[in-house]
Protein backbone atom coordinates (compact mmCIF):
# COMPACT_ATOMS: atom_id res chain seq x y z
CA UNK A 1 0.00 0.00 0.00
CA UNK A 2 1.33 3.36 -0.91
CA UNK A 3 1.92 5.93 1.77
CA UNK A 4 -0.67 7.82 -0.72
CA UNK A 5 -3.58 6.22 0.68
CA UNK A 6 -2.07 4.31 4.25
CA UNK A 7 -4.09 7.30 5.62
CA UNK A 8 -7.16 5.41 5.12
CA UNK A 9 -6.83 2.52 6.35
CA UNK A 10 -6.66 2.95 10.12
CA UNK A 11 -8.65 1.80 13.23
CA UNK A 12 -9.69 5.93 12.56
CA UNK A 13 -10.33 5.91 8.96
CA UNK A 14 -13.22 2.97 9.70
CA UNK A 15 -14.93 4.88 12.38
CA UNK A 16 -14.88 8.02 10.47
CA UNK A 17 -16.08 6.15 7.31
CA UNK A 18 -18.95 4.07 9.55
CA UNK A 19 -20.07 7.99 11.60
CA UNK A 20 -20.39 9.25 7.84
CA UNK A 21 -22.23 6.90 5.83
CA UNK A 22 -25.79 7.67 4.96
CA UNK A 23 -28.94 7.06 7.26
CA UNK A 24 -29.36 4.48 4.56
CA UNK A 25 -27.07 2.54 5.51
CA UNK A 26 -27.61 1.67 8.75
CA UNK A 27 -27.02 -2.18 7.66
CA UNK A 28 -24.01 -2.02 5.93
CA UNK A 29 -22.82 0.12 9.55
CA UNK A 30 -24.32 -2.66 11.56
CA UNK A 31 -22.50 -5.36 8.91
CA UNK A 32 -19.52 -3.50 9.12
CA UNK A 33 -18.98 -3.23 12.92
CA UNK A 34 -19.47 -6.86 13.09
CA UNK A 35 -16.43 -7.72 10.78
CA UNK A 36 -14.51 -5.43 12.85
CA UNK A 37 -15.53 -6.99 16.29
CA UNK A 38 -14.39 -10.38 14.29
CA UNK A 39 -11.06 -8.74 13.44
CA UNK A 40 -10.06 -8.37 17.33
CA UNK A 41 -11.57 -12.03 18.29
CA UNK A 42 -8.60 -14.10 19.19
CA UNK A 43 -10.82 -16.98 17.93
CA UNK A 44 -10.96 -15.92 14.36
CA UNK A 45 -7.95 -17.89 12.27
CA UNK A 46 -5.68 -15.23 10.80
CA UNK A 47 -6.52 -15.83 7.51
CA UNK A 48 -9.89 -15.25 7.90
CA UNK A 49 -9.06 -11.81 9.23
CA UNK A 50 -7.17 -11.07 6.38
CA UNK A 51 -9.94 -11.22 4.16
CA UNK A 52 -11.73 -9.06 7.24
CA UNK A 53 -8.70 -6.60 6.55
CA UNK A 54 -9.95 -6.96 2.84
CA UNK A 55 -13.35 -6.04 3.12
CA UNK A 56 -13.27 -3.42 5.62
CA UNK A 57 -10.19 -1.52 3.24
CA UNK A 58 -12.70 -1.70 1.00
CA UNK A 59 -15.00 -0.05 2.57
CA UNK A 60 -12.87 2.74 3.85
CA UNK A 61 -11.23 3.06 0.43
CA UNK A 62 -11.75 6.15 -1.66
CA UNK A 63 -11.53 4.31 -4.60
CA UNK A 64 -14.25 1.70 -5.22
CA UNK A 65 -15.49 -0.27 -8.13
CA UNK A 66 -18.85 2.09 -7.76
CA UNK A 67 -17.81 5.58 -6.04
CA UNK A 68 -19.82 6.13 -2.90
CA UNK A 69 -20.55 9.61 -3.85
CA UNK A 70 -22.92 8.27 -6.69
CA UNK A 71 -26.57 8.76 -4.73
CA UNK A 72 -28.31 5.28 -3.55
CA UNK A 73 -25.98 2.81 -5.64
CA UNK A 74 -22.63 4.50 -4.38
CA UNK A 75 -22.30 1.97 -1.90
CA UNK A 76 -24.08 -1.38 -3.18
CA UNK A 77 -20.38 -2.87 -4.26
CA UNK A 78 -19.59 -2.29 -0.10
CA UNK A 79 -22.53 -3.83 1.12
CA UNK A 80 -21.43 -7.21 -0.85
CA UNK A 81 -18.04 -7.19 -0.24
CA UNK A 82 -18.90 -7.07 3.47
CA UNK A 83 -22.12 -9.45 3.35
CA UNK A 84 -19.77 -12.13 1.25
CA UNK A 85 -16.94 -12.07 4.07
CA UNK A 86 -19.82 -11.81 7.19
CA UNK A 87 -20.48 -15.04 5.33
CA UNK A 88 -17.27 -16.74 5.61
CA UNK A 89 -17.38 -15.35 9.16
CA UNK A 90 -20.73 -16.36 10.58
CA UNK A 91 -19.87 -19.48 12.85
CA UNK A 92 -17.36 -16.86 14.57
CA UNK A 93 -20.03 -14.32 15.54
CA UNK A 94 -21.23 -13.73 18.85
CA UNK A 95 -24.00 -12.71 20.61
CA UNK A 96 -21.72 -10.26 22.44
CA UNK A 97 -20.26 -9.06 18.73
CA UNK A 98 -24.03 -8.49 17.55
CA UNK A 99 -24.97 -6.60 20.37
CA UNK A 100 -21.87 -3.96 20.44
CA UNK A 101 -22.54 -3.72 16.57
CA UNK A 102 -26.09 -2.90 17.03
CA UNK A 103 -25.18 0.14 19.84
Amino acid sequence: MTKRYSKHFSQKGFWRKIYHLPTTYKELSYRAKLLYYLLKSPVVPVALKASVVGALGYLICPLDAIPDTIPIVGYVDDVGVITATLGLLEPYITTDMRHKAAR
